[in-house]
């Protein structure tokens, strides 16, 4: 019992020192340091490393470890968010315990925060609406893997969601004002956004024939890593050319590959023959990928971003890393290669701001061709 107090003790010490420092680092539910302290008891082992490994063991390969960090006001940011982020757990990194290099986290507000954060001048921002694709024939029939839904198209149904939706936008036109619209790759996306955001594409068609010299031209771009996780057929693209041929009006400069190198990876790992889920029990890439788009957003001179994409792909750069839970409904990653004993989840995002209800609205599912609005505060350089 006295062994078993002291490894109490400890936690609890250690605990505090890191709540403290207004970062609460997560490894174990109170149902598991209860189970690793009295099976540690019974077998005298003192060490916190056995006690770390035991918790392992109990979440499995789905659960790696978390951490949060307090969601600060927009008032508070400069000690917070803003110039302190070097030592924020907002930026912690893999390469706090693997030497991995740096995996940045972004901070995320409400979108009733955008005025105040620009005035408070500390941070670069951008408003960002999320758009899931509408229904597709995939989303109907549940055929995922039926090679007939490969690169699924919108239903009619789905068409009307987008018709519905750019009435929608064409009543807040005051609050909805993009100067960028990137699309995923896949074409239930592509279709998505054209027929939600017709007035931009107008704007396309203005300038291409040049009949208003004066009429700018809103970018609108398709970006490899927004696309869905790649699973089963319906997340298969096609050819870059043939996808061009059919939407001239999208810019596909950004994408480095012709044919679909993700699903050819899968191939080449599993065999062509594999039927189960490939990226979804991998989820780490498609945080890396999502990680990645947003660090090109930050290069990006545009203030409003429209970004239409897919329903698991959100639900993982939400989820991912967070404390309450991870990504919602994962699978258990057994594709996940990396080093189980030093690795932890890095969050794609901290969500800030006095909004409690936010971060739940954000990680909840979308429904089809659903838009949130919110904003993103990168650092000043």
């Amino acid at each position: 019992m006295k062994l078993g107090n002291h490894i109490v003790r400890f936690v609890i010490g250690n605990l505090f020192v890191l709540s403290c420092n207004s970062f609460q680092y997560h490894t174990i539910s109170s149902f598991g340091a209860k189970t690793a302290v009295r099976t540690l008891s019974s077998t005298k082992r003192s060490s916190f490393s056995s006690l770390y490994m035991l918790n392992q063991q109990r979440l499995g390969m789905g659960q790696r470890r978390l951490f949060t960090s307090r969601c600060p006001s927009v008032a508070d940011t400069e000690n917070s968010c803003g110039e302190s982020r070097s030592s924020s757990p907002g930026t912690a990194t893999s390469s706090s315990f693997s030497g991995q290099e740096q995996q940045p986290t972004f901070d995320l507000y409400p979108a009733s925060s955008l005025d105040q954060l620009r005035k408070g001048n500390k941070h670069d921002v951008r408003l960002v609406h999320f758009i899931r694709h509408a229904e597709g024939y995939h989303n109907v029939n549940k055929e995922y893997r039926d090679i007939r839904n490969l690169d699924a198209r919108l239903t009619p149904k789905g068409e009307k969601q987008c018709a519905y939706q750019a009435s929608s936008v064409a009543s807040m036109m005051s609050s909805c004002q993009p100067d960028l619209l990137v699309t995923s790759t896949l074409t239930r996306c592509i279709q998505t956004a054209l027929l939600s955001f017709p007035h931009l594409i107008d704007n396309h068609n203005s300038s291409n024939n040049n009949n208003n010299h004066n009429q700018e031209m809103i970018p609108f771009l398709a970006h490899e890593d927004i696309r869905e996780t790649v699973n089963y057929a319906c997340d298969r693209r096609r050819q870059i050319t043939e996808i061009a041929t059919e939407f001239p009006m999208v810019d596909f400069s950004a994408i480095p590959h012709e044919h679909d190198e993700i699903w050819s990876s899968y191939e080449e790992r599993l065999g062509p023959s594999h039927n189960t889920a490939r990226e979804s029990v991998e989820l780490h890439k498609v945080a890396d990928r999502g990680r990645s788009f947003f660090q090109w957003i930050q290069s990006r001179k545009e203030q409003e971003i429209v970004i239409c994409t897919h329903s698991a792909f959100m639900r993982c750069i939400f989820g991912w890393g967070q404390s309450n839970g991870g990504v919602l409904n994962a699978m258990d990653q057994v594709l996940d290669m990396r080093d189980k004993e030093m690795e932890f989840d890095v969050p794609v995002f901290r969500y800030c701001g006095d909004d409690e209800t936010f971060e739940t609205h954000m990680r909840q599912d979308y429904d089809n061709c659903e838009m949130r609005s919110c904003v993103i505060a990168f650092p000043k350089n």
